[in-house]
């Protein structure tokens, strides 16, 4: 399969409607379905724009690439405060920066891994900034599966305990975008608020986004990475534009 074959197919298919295909910023921005007016969020335009502008902050200033990485020199976000690079937070980033084509990197950031794909079409969930994979091949780990945390698990922690509760913004977006692809769009709208809200709310009492979230509680993780924006990026950004913006529909 060409690369650029794998590139449509691949994320076509992770991200449904979200178009890599077209040049045209229109033509890459989603189209989430009928907007269902249910509630107005107890969230006020105020806040809404300081988190907004606070996300955007925050992910600008995380961009990285150039001259100054031995390896990776097209610009990315530096994702999990680390050296590596990440296909999986790499792929939520391109969710919310699609909104901004101008300044955040999306065609660049996903071509680093392209630009490392096997010949068969593997690409590792991590790599090193000199661009050896962190994982082999046939490491269980060498690629992310879409993991969710559920109440029922012998293991969930009403805490969060990262996986074993926390409220992951990637993984709930995922579940937004799939209730969305099947039509369930009140019950999408629904989830999209009660998110939104928590994360709201939290960011209203420390001013930043956290890397997850207490699932029991309004509250960030335990144990969680503050600033990071970052996947979090998702609610304030993609989930706030894809399902609460007041020019919605009614």
């Amino acid at each position: 399969m060409k690369r650029r074959e794998f590139n449509k197919n691949a994320v076509l298919g992770l991200f449904g409607a979200t178009a890599l295909t077209s040049g045209c910023e229109s033509a890459f921005l989603p189209d989430p379905g009928p907007r269902i007016k249910v509630n107005t969020p107890p969230v006020s335009t105020d806040l809404s724009e300081r988190m907004y502008t606070k996300a955007l902050e925050l992910t600008k200033a995380k961009v990285r690439g150039g001259v100054s990485e031995p390896f990776f020199k097209k610009p990315f976000v530096d994702a999990a405060f680390s050296d590596n690079i990440f296909l999986w937070d790499t792929c939520f980033i391109v969710c919310f920066a699609k909104y901004h084509l101008d300044t955040l990197p999306v065609y660049q950031a996903l071509n680093n891994f392209y630009d490392r794909m096997d010949p068969d079409g593997f690409i590792c969930r991590e790599y090193r900034s000199d661009g050896r994979p962190l994982w082999s091949k046939d490491h269980p780990v060498s690629i992310n599966p879409p993991l969710l945390a559920f109440a029922d698990d012998p293991d969930y922690k009403g805490w969060g305990d990262y996986w074993l509760g926390g409220v992951w913004p990637p993984t709930t977006y995922m579940v937004l975008k799939g209730l969305t692809a099947y039509g369930k769009h009140e019950l999408a709208y629904d989830l999209a608020v009660k998110t939104y809200t928590a994360v709201a709310a939290v960011f209203e009492a420390n001013g930043t986004f956290w890397e997850n979230y207490v699932p029991d509680l309004i509250a960030y993780g335990m144990p969680s990475k503050k600033d990071f924006c970052g996947w979090t990026g998702l609610v304030p950004v993609a989930i706030y534009r894809e399902y609460l913006a007041e020019t919605q529909d009614s």
